[in-house]
């Protein structure tokens, strides 16, 4: 295992991971000195919410150990395989923070109210919050200081080549397609804010019924831009757009520089899915796997997974040499 590879799995896994455990240890340690029920909701003017003690350390493990496992899973097993980029070395320093914060604020929870008579007498959780919140930051700003600076490296697919003649009209059309997983999510994110706008119904609850509505269609109409997008390669150089022609990004023929296929991990490279932009980089990643590189003479480079990547790659340089020509 090399250094960079070793520092991302202490950062966003070993540590939170032994964190929460520990955790999770002395919360359960102390649940029986808790009232039951417990206080597990303050508002603006104190406590005002009871529940079995038992959610803390449900709750400690949920925070401190779903990304990191996540983590472990799936993107540790790319950083092996030498996956590179800025948004692991992000995603391990935020599971530290989130872990730091969950143990601390939840732990002091618990340990304030062992031995009171009642949940109405917690006091103030305000405190715990606070110090959770700031420990965590400076957690995370730790974590991601104490892993190396990588640079994103790409790695070139094998190149095609196309011969075009003059006055010849030449046009590579395409379809940048999201992956099963993605459409899965939005999918079933729809399917609960919809089911929970029913409830709402349901219960005459009707601001629930809206914000619930509201944030469906506010994720299903984000998800369209997520689910496709057309490229087309021609004289004119390269579109790329999404459904009813928006967002869109191009790169007149004049600027492109060059055009190579390249494999692309969504995740290491982009920090994650959809319309994206990095430093040095705009990006159309619906997925990860073979993406079109289009690198500008000046500005930033366009990277668009879309299957093909090779022939329109080709395609694009023979159309800007002979313009050049």
């Amino acid at each position: 295992m090399n250094d960079v590879t070793r520092r991302f799995t202490l950062v966003g896994a070993v540590i939170p991971g032994a964190l929460t455990v520990l955790a999770v240890v002395v919360q359960v340690a102390l649940l029986p000195q808790l009232p039951n029920p417990s206080a597990v909701h303050w508002g603006l003017d104190g406590v005002d919410g009871s529940g079995p003690a038992w959610t803390y350390p449900v709750i400690t493990a949920f925070m401190g150990a779903l990304l990191p496992v996540w983590l472990w899973l799936s993107a540790r097993p790319r950083m092996r395989s030498g996956a590179r980029g800025w948004s692991f070395r992000f995603l391990a320093a935020f599971a530290l923070g989130i872990a730091v914060f969950g143990a601390v604020a939840m732990t002091w929870a618990v340990a304030m109210q062992a031995g009171l008579d009642s949940w109405t007498d917690a006091p103030s959780v305000v405190p715990a919050l606070a110090v959770g919140a700031v420990l965590g930051i400076v957690a995370g700003l730790g974590g991601y200081a104490g892993q190396p600076k990588t640079v994103t490296v790409y790695q070139e697919l094998p190149q095609a080549h196309v011969e075009i003649s003059a006055g010849e009209r030449v046009v590579w059309l395409g379809v940048a397609k999201a992956g099963k997983g993605t459409v899965a999510v939005i999918i079933v994110a729809v399917a609960l804010l919809l089911g929970g706008a029913v409830a709402g119904w349901l219960t005459q609850e009707y601001p629930v019924m809206w914000l619930m509505l509201a944030l469906a269609v506010l994720i299903a109409a984000l998800g369209l831009m997520m689910l496709e997008a057309d490229v087309r390669v021609d004289a004119t150089g390269i579109q790329v757009r999404g459904p009813a022609g928006w967002p869109r990004s191009s790169v007149a023929l004049g600027q492109v520089a060059s055009a190579t296929a390249i494999e692309v991990e969504a995740l290491g490279s982009f920090g994650g899915w959809g319309w994206r932009r990095v430093p040095g980089a705009m990006g159309v990643i619906l997925r990860s796997g073979e993406a079109l590189r289009v690198e500008r003479r000046e500005g930033h480079a366009l990277v668009v997974t879309v299957d093909g990547a090779a022939t329109a790659a080709a395609v694009l340089t023979a159309l800007a040499e002979r313009a050049e020509a």
